[in-house]
């Protein structure tokens, strides 16, 4: 992975909030491979998600903490977990799996985009299948078909367990890694942003010159300047 720095980091997090919710990551993506956004669109989700599992790790550490109401009772739950909980990084799968009557592709962040722009879940969930399952699956063939891509690939429904401290109910909780690192970047660049603010009020430095202080010393003259 190439090296990001503090600029790369904001610059993808702003091209990011005009794509589409499923798209808003491929930038960052592409700043560290050798892919465009394009080719990573292509890549079946699995695959994108493993890619985004090791920036994550690359730029916020391996664990990963979040909070999630209890089913039963609905008591905030601290949920905390390490990517070695998770399915192996490395592991891949083949793009298109036996099904009843053919077979199935892996959805793709294409597949997300065209769904995202339906005009209701409804229709949404009616255009993955047409896209990857195919349009002459029969409805009750749907589920069963979605269940065989999860089996193929983990990474498509990843999900990590834990239990409510109030009332004891296990719980097994969606985890979405696209999302996680979306709002941790977004929480990251909001605080940069303020940072740089600050400091340029302060001082009169330019954001270009905020951004080439290491984050340690970027800290000391924040510390200064709100003294």
């Amino acid at each position: 992975m190439g090296r990001l720095t503090d600029a790369d980091l904001l610059t993808a997090w702003e091209r990011g909030c005009a794509e589409p919710r499923p798209a808003r990551l491929l930038a960052l993506l592409a700043a560290v491979s050798s892919s465009s956004a394009h080719e990573l669109a292509s890549l079946p989700l699995g695959e994108r998600d493993r890619r985004l599992l090791a920036l994550r790790q690359r730029l916020f550490g391996a664990q990963f903490v979040g909070v999630a109401a209890c089913a039963r009772c609905a008591e905030p739950v601290e949920v905390v977990f390490d990517s070695g909980d998770l399915p192996a990084v490395e592991a891949a799968c083949a793009e298109r799996v036996p099904v009843r009557g053919g077979q199935a592709r892996m959805p793709t962040t294409f597949d997300l985009v065209a769904a995202h722009n339906a005009r209701d879940a409804g229709a949404a969930r009616a255009m993955l299948v047409e896209r990857c399952i195919g349009s002459a699956c029969e409805p009750q063939d749907v589920d069963a078909a979605a269940s065989a891509l999860a089996e193929a690939d983990p990474f498509l429904d990843l999900t990590v367990g834990t239990a409510c401290t109030r009332c004891g109910t296990a719980l097994t909780l969606s985890f979405d890694v696209e999302a996680f690192l979306w709002s941790e970047l977004e929480a990251w660049a909001r605080r940069a942003l303020r940072t740089i603010a600050t400091l340029a009020r302060a001082f009169g430095w330019s954001e270009s010159e905020i951004l080439a202080m290491s984050p340690w010393r970027r800290e000391a003259y924040l510390r200064i300047a709100v003294a």
